[in-house]
């Protein structure tokens, strides 16, 4: 894989040098047809007619976000006169723009078994490559990616963001300097088969300039989920296929994140506004008069959860779009049902539900592991790093929600199965210890304390109140938003002007 990496300088040269002889020809006035800004122009008078195909076109030129790019199916037989054991999907104009004398270096002995690379011939540099790779050494996903990842360990050029590991497959991300650039590379790996002592596995990788990534997340996400195992008689199985949300009728992604705003803490009103769409699970914090909703984000066809978030700088009357959290050290965790917590020093802490941990233990082992809340932390409420160790572990629970009142941490978390409200404190926000079942007859908790009195917001919408945040009672108070069929997961907020927000979602 790194010498995909290293290379990206170098085929951004070869790139301009090939798209220049393309442009401009190989010297000499004779008559011809010349690619110019994805558009065939005479060069002289040619007697030819005008190609058809080989530059781009005038809509995609590969210099905007790629979003509406025409899918093509190409079968990609690895080792030749071995059974056909995946198929992958790439994006046409990737391979239409490609300078010519680029396309013409992919041999046929590239394309079964070795290494084959497309790459863009875009001023933006983006770079794509799928290749196959063997070994009898590297039985696992865990090992070939910790092989990759240990090429790069001594590099200070290359730096390894996150690692997402499945049983089968695996999906990485790392940021490599190159010159004065600094590049996004995003990896994806699948093993295709395993036998007669030799794995055998596939890995597309994508290098995009970082000042990039947001303009490029759309076409990233596809190629990333491009490369699957086809439908043989061999028995695998891609385990990212359980990820497919779209296909899914339970789950967040026909989930949607909205507000309600208040003069109390128990009379809403619906804006009527849509914050994120493939949504779930808000938590909200104020940091400096600028309003932060966090949420699961699996608007990402194939990817796992993810966090998104939008804020607003006005009180809730504009919103930013959403952003994808970046969170270094993060591993192999999905972050799930977030619970942000605003530090005296301005520091936002972000306790999450790693939701992944279950996936990985039930297909390694069968065996359901205990629930853990682990926390992240930023400076900016975009950038976050992966705090050590586990805040709280407990069977069943999940959705943490976090209070700090007069130095004490106050977490609550769900329990689905008993339906109940879990409550846990700690003195540094760190490690918390059980103290036991705060409410019965309700989950996904938020809690907000003010003036002495405790408002424990449930799924629902309903209310419960408590006068020392450890025992909580009942009210008839509910909250439902009449547009949708399903409204839950509330997170509350104070504004400046002593008003509040409710976050919530629906479906």
């Amino acid at each position: 894989m790194k010498k995909t990496l290293i290379i990206i300088l170098a085929v951004i040269i070869l790139a301009g040098a090939a798209v220049a002889i393309i442009r401009f020809g190989f010297g000499g006035d004779e008559d011809t047809w010349i690619c110019d800004n994805g558009q065939w122009v005479k060069h002289g008078n040619p007697s030819a007619a005008q190609p058809t195909t080989g530059c781009g076109n005038a809509t995609n030129t590969n210099t905007a976000a790629n979003t509406n790019l025409p899918v093509l199916n190409v079968t990609y037989v690895p080792y030749a006169n071995q059974e056909l054991l995946f198929t992958f999907d790439t994006v046409d104009e990737w391979t239409s723009i490609a300078p010519e004398e680029i396309q013409k270096s992919v041999t046929a002995e590239q394309r079964h078994g070795y290494e084959i690379q497309y790459f863009s011939s875009n001023t933006d540099a983006v770079t794509f490559s799928v290749s196959e790779k063997k070994s009898a050494e590297l039985t696992n996903i865990a090992a070939i990616v910790a092989d990759d990842r240990s090429v790069s360990k001594d590099s200070q050029s290359v730096t390894w963001i996150d690692e997402r590991l499945g049983q089968s497959d695996a999906r990485t991300e790392l940021r490599q300097v190159v010159g004065t650039t600094e590049y996004t590379i995003y990896s994806r790996y699948l093993i295709v088969s395993s036998a007669a002592g030799e794995t055998r596995w596939a890995l597309a990788e994508i290098g995009v300039p970082s000042a990039k990534k947001n303009q490029y997340s759309g076409v990233v996400a596809h190629l990333l989920d491009a490369l699957q195992l086809s439908d043989d008689s061999s028995g695998n199985a891609d385990p990212s296929k359980q990820l497919n949300w779209s296909t899914m009728d339970q789950g967040p992604y026909r989930d949607k994140v909205t507000y309600a705003t208040g003069a109390n803490l128990t009379d809403w009103r619906v804006s009527g506004k849509i914050l994120a769409e493939h949504a779930s699970v808000p938590g909200a914090v104020v940091k400096d008069g600028t309003i932060f909703v966090y949420f699961v984000d699996v608007s990402q066809e194939g990817l796992k959860e993810q966090l998104g978030m939008v804020k607003s700088t006005d009180n809730g009357q504009t919103w930013s779009t959403s952003t994808i959290l970046t969170i270094s050290g993060l591993g192999n965790k999905a972050m799930a049902d977030p619970a942000p917590v605003l530090l005296a020093d301005g520091r936002i802490r972000l306790f999450y539900f790693d939701i992944n941990e279950r996936r990985i233990s039930m297909l390694a082992s069968g065996i359901e592991p205990t629930n853990k809340i682990y926390s992240a932390i930023s400076s900016d409420g975009v950038n976050f790093t992966q705090e050590d160790g586990v805040r709280f572990e407990r069977a069943g629970v999940f959705d943490p929600d976090v209070e700090l009142v007069n130095g004490t941490w106050y977490m609550y978390t769900g329990d689905v199965e008993t339906n109940q409200v879990i409550v846990a404190t700690s003195t540094d926000g760190l490690t918390f210890t059980e103290k036991g079942v705060a409410y019965s007859g309700g989950a996904v908790p938020d809690v907000w304390q003010e003036d002495g009195k405790w408002y424990l917001y449930l799924a629902g919408i309903s209310l419960a109140t408590s006068t020392d945040g450890l025992t909580f009672t009942a009210t008839s108070t509910r909250f439902n938003d009449p547009a949708y069929k399903i409204t839950a997961d509330p997170s509350v907020v104070q504004l400046a002007n002593n008003s509040y927000l409710m976050f919530y979602k629906v479906k």
